[in-house]
């Protein structure tokens, strides 16, 4: 049995700096999660693709970082705002793409981390 939406966000929000992205898929049983081994990493982002001026601290101003859509947030904040990535579960849920990919990664030179998602088709 797969994970309920509220029991997915609970996922989400436990996210280590040190764990690998997930990849969230749905089908009538609910919500599965799984490790992402494949493509870009989130932890690209800040080495290969920058985080942009403009991108405030908690977590309101999305940015574009090679395939993902980014959210910084200062050390203080422990998890993403879930209208960062809402419109994606719901695009998953109408069955428009094949999965979403999630993760977070440290950027140590402001003290902050990014939460980043996108799609897979």
């Amino acid at each position: 049995m797969g994970l309920t939406v509220d029991e997915l966000y609970d996922r989400v929000d436990g996210l280590h700096l040190d764990e690998l992205d997930l990849r969230i898929t749905y089908d009538s049983g609910g919500f599965s999660v799984a490790e992402n081994r494949n493509g870009l990493a989130v932890s690209d982002i800040g080495s290969s693709f920058e985080v942009p001026a403009a991108a405030d601290e908690h977590g309101r101003v999305a940015f574009i970082a090679g395939p993902w859509r980014g959210y910084q947030y200062h050390a203080d904040y422990v998890t993403p705002r879930h209208d960062n990535y809402d419109h994606e579960i719901a695009q998953l849920t109408a069955g428009e793409v094949g999965a979403v990919l999630v993760g977070v990664t440290a950027i140590s030179e402001n003290d902050t981390w990014v939460f980043g998602v996108q799609v897979v088709k």
